[in-house]
């Protein structure tokens, strides 16, 4: 899967699976969206969508990865995000057993996808929206 890319500082952040022409490197950040209709029970991650993550691994297998799951829906974002989190670690150690280049972190809200600030002029609603959307996957480079 292609992805975009945009320079940040000396980081880049890759929305969706860089090709294999990309050397990356410490600090880099592959954001993977995963949209919350797509979870049945616990499984964040769907089957085409865990093959590929689980080759990406396979592909980069030089390099040390902390993979973190964003997640929040409602009240429960910690309970559901520590589940999903169970849930990746049991399916990425079931497809590739002897990987051992990455690391899962269940985040919920701590990493949110906007800025919470107290003087914003966002209302409750709007924030909670974006609460909302706040399902996705990000690849560090570490």
């Amino acid at each position: 899967m292609i992805s975009s890319t945009y320079a940040l500082f000396s980081q880049y952040v890759y929305f969706g699976y860089p090709n294999n022409n990309v050397s990356l490197r410490k600090g880099d950040i592959i954001v993977v969206n995963i949209p919350s209709f797509y979870m049945t029970g616990y499984h964040f991650v769907q089957g085409p969508q865990l093959d590929n993550l689980a080759q990406f691994l396979k592909n980069n297998d030089s390099l040390s990865f902390r993979i973190d799951i964003n997640f929040c829906i409602g009240g429960y974002c910690k309970d559901i995000s520590d589940k999903l989190k169970d849930h990746l670690c049991i399916e990425l150690q079931n497809r590739i057993p002897h990987q051992n280049n990455y690391n899962i972190k269940s985040r919920g809200l701590e990493n949110p996808i906007y800025n919470k600030n107290k003087d914003s002029e966002k209302s409750r609603e709007e924030i909670i929206k974006y609460e909302r959307y706040n399902t996705r996957l990000e690849i560090i480079v570490e």
